[in-house]
C-alpha cells in the first residue's frame, strides 16, 4: 500500500516530514474496492491516527497568554493547540496502536462497544494518544469551533458539563490555550 501510494501521490513539497496526509483516504478507497481486505476496515482509523501523532511532532509550538488583569476574562479567546488532533473511533485503535507500542501480541483485542475518544497530542516534544470521555471530546470539539468564553459556557450549560472542573485541566495539559 505504502509504495502503492507514493507512485501514485508524490510530494508536492521538500520537506518529507509533511507527507502522508492522504495516505488514510488512500487505504480506505483500496479497503472498500478490494474484497481481500473487508475484515480491515479499522486500518483508516489506525492510520489517522497514525497521521495525527506525526502531525502533533511536527506542529508549531503555541504560547499560552497569560492573564494578567481578572476585568478582562471577557475578551479571553480559548483555541485548541496546534499540537492537538482528535478523533473518535469505532474500532480499538487505540488499544492495537498500545500493544503494538509495547510489542504485545493484538490477537486478544476485542471490538468496542462504544465509540472511543482519542485525544493526540504533544506532551514534552512527545506525541502521544489517550482516551478522553465523551464530555472532554465535546468541550474540546466546540472550542476548536468557538472563540469565545461566553459561548463556550453557553454550550457547556446546553451540555451539562462542569466547565469550572475540566478547563482548567484541559488548559494544564497544554490542549487549550489562551489568546
Amino acid at each position: 500500500m505504502a509504495f502503492d501510494y507514493v507512485s501514485k501521490h508524490p510530494s508536492k513539497q521538500a520537506d518529507l516530514n509533511f507527507y502522508g496526509e492522504d495516505y488514510p483516504t488512500f487505504i480506505s478507497n483500496i479497503i472498500k474496492a478490494t474484497p481481500t481486505f473487508s475484515d480491515l476496515l479499522y486500518l483508516y482509523d489506525l492510520s489517522k491516527m497514525e497521521w495525527y501523532l506525526h502531525c502533533a511532532y511536527y506542529a508549531k509550538n503555541d504560547e499560552n497568554k497569560l492573564l494578567i488583569n481578572m476585568d478582562d476574562t471577557l475578551n479571553l479567546h480559548l483555541k485548541t493547540n496546534s499540537a492537538l488532533k482528535m478523533m473518535d473511533s469505532y474500532f480499538p485503535v487505540y488499544d492495537i496502536w498500545k500493544a503494538h507500542k509495547a510489542f504485545e501480541n493484538t490477537d486478544r483485542i476485542n471490538g468496542l462497544k462504544q465509540t472511543d475518544y482519542l485525544v493526540i497530542f504533544r506532551n514534552n516534544y512527545k506525541p502521544d494518544v489517550i482516551k478522553v470521555d465523551v464530555e472532554n471530546w465535546l468541550l474540546l470539539k466546540e472550542i476548536e469551533n468557538t472563540t469565545g468564553l461566553n459561548e463556550l459556557a453557553d454550550f457547556s450549560l446546553k451540555h451539562n458539563i462542569k466547565l469550572a472542573e475540566r478547563l482548567p485541566i484541559l488548559i494544564k495539559n497544554s490542549w487549550v490555550i489562551m489568546q
